[in-house]
């Protein structure tokens, strides 16, 4: 008797720690995130015309409300402003997300141009800019591609 209560008793704290453990859900699980952001991007007209091309980090924050908030380009010495108002257009007009995301995310988005048998990517990443945004969660880049 004495060990079936010793049994219950941890069971019972077993499964209290599993119900109270909290799971950190991150937008990248949200699978209409990067459908949605690709179908609002637009490859800025000039920015192709000038086959120019960028990669774009911003980030933003997502409220307790589900809102997209406090968009912000972290590298906008770097791009040209074209590129910059495309990002901030489409990030604008993202429907609400579930508030189980909330958080702060780093979004790159690289602005890519393709041709008869050529591509033109911008250069790598800026690790140095990624790792000072360590308290963002780092979302998988999304890639805009403009044909030349």
């Amino acid at each position: 008797m004495k060990t079936f209560c010793i049994y219950l008793l941890l069971s019972f704290i077993s499964l209290s720690q599993v119900v109270g453990q909290k799971k950190n859900y991150s937008l990248q699980e949200d699978s209409t995130f990067t459908r949605e952001i690709a179908r609002f991007i637009r490859y800025p007209d000039n920015a192709r015309q000038q086959q120019l091309v960028a990669k774009v980090y911003t980030s933003f924050v997502i409220s307790d409300q589900g809102k997209i908030e406090q968009i912000k380009i972290l590298n906008f010495s770097d791009v040209i402003p074209a590129f910059q108002q495309a990002v901030m257009d489409a990030l604008a007009e993202l429907p609400n997300r579930k508030i189980i995301y909330q958080g702060t995310y780093l979004l790159p988005i690289s602005f890519q141009l393709e041709g008869e048998n050529q591509i033109k990517k911008p250069t790598d990443e800026d690790k140095n800019l990624i790792e000072k945004l360590n308290k963002h969660t780092l979302l998988k880049e999304v890639y805009v591609t403009a044909y030349m």
